[in-house]
């Protein structure tokens, strides 16, 4: 019985670790000036290194910027009062799942495709207030106001 407890213990841990992980999408670059990111209600300051998951919301003050890095290796970098919402974000070659969503509610950004676009020209795609942009070149800025 003693086994079986410490079996079934180590089985939920694994699994809780590894749902962590299939919702990490990326991570936090670099930061300058006021930059937070905003989950599930929580607000906490941007710091390199953070790693970001599905439904964050990234959001910089006047005269800050923040750049990600995502898991196919895309790079995303947000400009001066610019909030945006990672909306969607799958990466799973092997499976055939791929595709990357994010909503820019206001401000500015540049995206830098990674693996994602090559493998599949229909997977990024960017929604403003007034238009939904789908990335297929290599480079991609946005302003939204």
């Amino acid at each position: 019985m003693k086994y079986l407890i410490i079996l079934l213990l180590i089985v939920i841990n694994s699994s809780a670790g590894f749902a962590a992980e299939s919702a990490y999408i990326g991570s936090v670059r670099t930061v300058s000036g006021s930059c937070f990111v905003i989950r599930q209600s929580e607000t906490m300051p941007a710091v390199v290194g953070l790693r970001l998951i599905r439904q964050d919301i990234l959001q910089t003050g006047k005269n800050s910027y923040m750049g990600i890095i995502l898991r196919d290796n895309s790079l995303l970098s947000i400009g001066s009062e610019t909030r945006l919402e990672l909306s969607s974000f799958d990466f799973d070659p092997n499976e055939k799942k791929l595709g990357f969503t994010s909503r820019l509610i206001r401000g500015t950004l540049v995206y830098l495709t990674g693996i994602m676009t090559k493998l599949n020209k229909d997977s990024v795609k960017f929604v403003t207030p007034t238009a939904v942009v789908g990335v297929r070149g290599t480079k991609i800025a946005i302003k939204a106001e």
